[in-house]
């Protein structure tokens, strides 16, 4: 797609975002050149079964159900394929695309049976008993990503620019996941985010 038919050009910019992508799936996107997709999901089909064979935890195996569903079942399978769909999506995606860095749903994220992790705030990590703070986790990550383009000579408002956005998502008062003992309650987040180039995300993976 040309970037006519997006609607915008490299001089003309209005930053009209095309994908939505959480910051910390930036690394799995496929790279520049690469002619056939050979990159999968954080964790794919296989992987996650090898992960689920080492771990006898409830936790652990509720983890992997919460992302992918349950291994060697129909509705697993499809949601790995969505996965590859999304992927595929990305590579196809031209350079002056436009790409938002946000918290919002992503397409790894939609693929999720459950993604109890994916909306949370702060919870108890499911085995090393430490506070996972998501909003400062993917904060951090977009902040990496900011230094690495400005490393490579890339500028803001020119090659990506920061935006305010709001979301709600839920607060686990620092409890498991899995076993909270508290109800989540909303929690109506700020967050720093990004408009991108997709040439831009390129150029730094």
């Amino acid at each position: 797609m040309s970037s006519k038919e997006l609607g915008y050009s490299s001089e003309n910019l209005d930053w009209i975002p095309s994908i939505t992508l959480r910051p910390h799936h930036v690394r799995f996107m496929p790279r520049r050149g690469i002619k056939r997709l050979k990159l999968s999901s954080p964790i794919n089909f296989f992987s996650s079964l090898i992960a689920t064979s080492r771990y006898t935890r409830d936790d652990d195996d509720y983890y992997y159900r919460d992302a992918f569903g349950e291994f060697g079942t129909p509705e697993g399978a499809r949601r790995e394929r969505l996965r590859k769909l999304f992927l595929q999506e990305l590579k196809d995606m031209p350079n002056d695309a436009i790409v938002q860095l946000d918290l919002s749903a992503d397409g790894f994220y939609n693929t999720c049976p459950i993604g109890k992790h994916c909306g949370a705030t702060n919870y108890e990590s499911r085995d090393k008993r430490e506070q996972i703070d998501v909003v400062a986790l993917e904060m951090a990550k977009l902040e990496a990503i900011r230094k690495k383009m400005l490393a490579k000579g890339l500028r803001e408002q020119v090659d990506f620019k920061l935006t305010q956005s709001t979301h709600t998502l839920f607060d686990y008062h620092s409890e498991n996941l899995w076993r909270n003992l508290q109800p989540p309650q909303p929690k109506v987040v700020q967050f720093t985010a990004m408009l991108v180039k997709m040439g831009a995300l390129r150029r730094i993976i």
